[in-house]
């Protein structure tokens, strides 16, 4: 709880600080949440805009593996791979 207590904390200080949250970001929040089934389904409308997204695969891969779903998560994290070669860093 103390956790969750401290990512809220952190959200809401980056939405004061200028535009909300990305939606890259907004999915991070739940991954960290452990709103793992929220966080898939998330991602999964990022993927569903953009299926050659990097940064979406990779953490759809992460919610799938936390869901239990393996083979799941090993096909995300390959797309990850595949996609992110030619992608620009965005954070580090």
């Amino acid at each position: 709880m103390r956790r969750q207590g401290m990512v809220a904390i952190i959200a809401l200080a980056l939405q004061g600080c200028g535009p909300s949250l990305s939606p890259l970001d907004q999915g991070i929040v739940l991954l960290s949440e452990r709103d793992y089934p929220g966080a898939e389904q998330h991602f999964g409308e990022m993927l569903a805009e953009n299926p050659e997204d990097p940064y979406a695969n990779l953490n759809m891969g992460v919610a799938n593996a936390k869901l239990g779903d393996k083979v799941a998560a090993v096909r995300y994290y390959r797309a990850a791979i595949q996609y992110g070669q030619a992608a620009e860093i965005k954070t580090t």
